[in-house]
């Protein structure tokens, strides 16, 4: 990335938005697009998750460590707990890409899309 696609703007609100989820005990998936950039932030590891996520190497790994719980079924239930917000995530997600499918559907153009490189609009 160069200076000339920076956007101190959507990052600082995104930063904010992950830090205000974790600081709440929270886990979420929050999508910001501005004119410049798109910004992601994927908080899962919530203290009551069974989940760790090291933010150096981006890894994200079940913590289920028997010394983490008092009894095996507690541990159940703390994996099954996450399991159901790794879905609620991924069900609005898939819900908010069929929409966006048919929108784009709707217009009848092709776009070459790489949903893996930065969003930049020309003349930005």
């Amino acid at each position: 990335m160069n200076d000339d696609d920076r956007d101190p703007v959507g990052e600082a609100l995104a930063n904010e938005l992950e830090e205000r989820i974790r600081d709440q005990g929270m886990t979420g998936h929050v999508a910001i697009v501005t004119p410049i950039r798109a910004h992601f932030r994927h908080v899962f590891d919530a203290p009551w998750t069974a989940i760790s996520y090291d933010k150096r190497t981006g890894e994200i790994r079940f913590r289920l460590k028997s010394r983490d719980f008092r009894t095996p079924e507690q541990a159940r239930e703390v994996l099954v707990d996450t399991l159901h917000v790794l879905l609620q995530i991924r069900d609005r997600c898939r819900n908010i890409a069929d929409v966006a499918d048919r929108l784009v559907r709707s217009t009848g153009l092709k776009v070459l899309h790489d949903g893996f490189k930065d969003f930049r609009r020309k003349g930005t």
